[in-house]
């Protein structure tokens, strides 16, 4: 019997005359071009997993909205994922500039004119920031309908499932076979990314060739950042 590589990729699709955005099967060379790259994915999530979480542990939870960006509200749960994103490349950082150990006071000892863990959530508000205004457009292409963090959460569910199931149907599956939250959201957000400026090739929105009209979409980006009001609420 032949085995069957599953490897992950976005598409778009039109149903009801929207256009969406989900996850699939690939087999074939395209997975099996992927399979460092989960397996490095993956293997970045189990370090990032061992370091020190006292920097989370803090009395405001990660219930309700930590900020807000032209009325959007960034979840305090969202935010926590980008600081979980950003840990080790924070603590290297410091690591670097003041010779820090990340014993248990590092995220809240105090290096300079702040603290590491203040300027963790800095550096994962500023993502954030810059991946829910990337959300936006994506609505606005008609790619997405909700661009809240329980659709994230129910992306990262159906494609745990998936693999759940063809793991058990003895299929090769690159990469884990359940993500962790702070690995998924690249793909996450790179087939969002991709299905938004393909939608933007068609309407026009966007010219010349896929990769040229990369740089437009950056561009626009940049643009909608800079006229973005950001609201911190805790």
């Amino acid at each position: 019997m032949r085995k069957r590589f599953i490897g992950m990729r976005f598409w778009i699709a039109k149903l009801g005359g929207k256009r969406v955005w989900g996850i699939s099967k690939q087999t074939g060379k395209i997975a099996r071009g992927r399979r460092w790259a989960a397996i490095v994915l993956a293997a970045v999530a189990a370090g990032l997993l061992a370091m020190s979480i006292a920097w989370a542990q803090s009395p405001t939870g990660t219930s309700g909205a930590a900020l807000t960006v032209d009325g959007e509200e960034i979840a305090e749960a969202e935010l926590r994922l980008h600081m979980e994103r950003n840990r080790a490349l924070v603590a290297e950082e410091y690591r670097r500039q003041f010779g820090a150990e990340t014993d248990g006071d590092f995220w809240t000892r105090r290096y300079g004119d702040g603290t590491p863990g203040e300027r963790l959530r800095a550096v994962a508000g500023e993502q954030a920031v810059r991946a829910k205004v990337e959300q936006m457009i994506a609505r606005e292409a008609g790619v997405l309908n909700d661009i809240g963090y329980d659709a994230f959460r129910r992306a990262l569910e159906t494609e745990n499932e998936r693999r759940a199931e063809a793991s058990a149907s003895k299929q090769v599956v690159y990469g884990p076979i359940r993500f962790e939250p702070n690995v998924f959201y690249g793909y996450y957000m790179s087939g969002i990314r991709n299905a938004a400026i393909r939608a933007l090739l068609d309407s026009g929105e966007l010219r010349g060739t896929e990769n040229e009209a990369r740089g437009e979409y950056e561009a626009m980006v940049e643009r909608r950042l800079e006229a973005a009001h950001i609201e911190w609420k805790r």
